[in-house]
């Protein structure tokens, strides 16, 4: 995970500036060299026959993504080798199979809880002068820089909440006050699709954590609940539009079914709607320019799946993920197996609101670490005091 982490740190700062761009190339290369290292034929017996099947079937797919990404130029194949959704991404489904344990867990919440706190220190240290950029005109930059900033570096906080009764109450809070701090400059960029995961991640932690209570206390905190809805509402309502006057401008606007639909057409033309163009696909778009240029990234996931592997990747990987969700969260005795399945469908929800949830990052190997834990039988099966 450290590895890991340094590459989202590497290209969080040559996303600000910080970082040149050659230089945290080769940085890049070398710690995805550092990665393939770990790579070796894992165990996979222990998914299951239909597991088995899938998981099979999902990495000879990854195989002909990264095949058919064009190594046709020195220039390809590194970019096939850094970029975030590049060779190491496909490969993540490998490469996280080996570390699936409960053992790790332990080490991952404390690396995760101590990483929050670069994050908060990044948010200090760049928001302010990102929000200055955004108020000169360069909307989209201060908005992409954030965005990076949130995703790879901050990537471990939506986990964190999930299992935020793993932590103590002085731990508990310093993670819901960077969820706040996170929503709160989501609301100054205006970038709805953060906003959205919030709710959808505190609806689905509510959920579980209200489901494990007796029906008195239950009662007692979905009323405290309510008042706190109301008051926010109140407070978004009355204040909202003066604090995040561009979020308020375009609350209902539609900025993708443009490009969306861009992508369909273009790959239902080429006949590659199926298939997919590979690692390094891109579709034809005017989005940027009146000119129609090749565009190599969509705001939408599955779509983003699509232009890469196809319809059958997406199939694939939906078949994949559908059986250890609700293995993991009806088939279960452990807490924690139920609260991994929860994650899991947040980020599955993640899949129609931004393309940079299936990367190299820390969040997708959380992802992954979870499916991997629920599709195995013998850790479902384990007590709360075992996991």
């Amino acid at each position: 995970m450290t590895a890991l982490m340094f590459y989202n740190v590497f290209l969080t700062l040559a996303f600000l500036n910080v970082l040149p761009g050659r230089l945290a190339q080769v940085l890049e290369i070398l710690v995805c060299l550092y990665l393939l290292t770990f790579l070796k034929i894992p165990r996979i017996k222990t998914l299951g026959v239909v597991g088995l099947f899938l998981y099979i079937l999902l990495v000879l797919w990854s195989i002909f993504i990264i095949l058919n990404g064009g190594f046709a130029s020195s220039y390809n194949i590194v970019r096939i080798l850094t970029r975030n959704q590049g060779l190491l991404c496909f490969l993540m489904i490998i490469l996280s199979f080996q570390f699936s344990h409960p053992r790790y867990l332990n080490y991952i919440f404390s690396f995760l809880y101590q990483w929050n706190k670069v994050y908060l220190c990044g948010i200090l240290l760049f928001i302010p002068y990102l929000i200055w950029v955004f108020r000169t005109g360069d909307t989209m930059v201060a908005q992409t820089r954030f965005e990076a900033l949130h995703a790879y570096i901050g990537g471990g906080l939506i986990f964190l909440i999930i299992f935020s009764y793993k932590f103590t109450y002085k731990q508990r809070k310093c993670i819901h006050i960077s969820a706040l701090i996170s929503v709160i400059c989501a609301g100054i960029f205006a970038r709805r699709g953060v906003i959205l995961l919030y709710i959808v991640t505190y609806m689905m932690w509510l959920f579980i954590s209200l489901s494990n209570q007796s029906v008195s206390k239950r009662i007692i905190n979905l009323f405290k609940i309510g008042i706190l809805v109301l008051l926010l509402l109140y407070i978004f309502i009355s204040y909202g539009e003066a604090l995040f006057p561009m979020l308020f401008s375009r609350l209902t606007d539609d900025t993708r079914s443009f490009t969306e639909l861009e992508l369909i057409k273009d790959f239902t033309e080429s006949g590659d709607l199926m298939f997919g163009r590979g690692i390094l696909g891109t579709y034809n778009s005017i989005i940027e320019s009146a000119i129609p240029e090749d565009r190599a990234g969509i705001e939408t996931g599955y779509l983003d799946m699509v232009m890469r592997g196809g319809l059958v990747y997406v199939v694939l990987y939906a078949l994949f993920v559908i059986t250890p969700l609700v293995c993991g969260f009806f088939s279960s005795q452990s807490k924690t197996v139920k609260y991994m399945a929860i994650y899991s469908l947040v980020f599955i929800f993640y899949f129609n609101t931004a393309s940079s949830n299936m990367s190299l990052s820390i969040r997708y190997f959380l992802f992954l670490y979870c499916i991997f834990i629920c599709y195995q039988r013998q850790y479902r099966l384990l007590s709360n005091s075992k996991i």
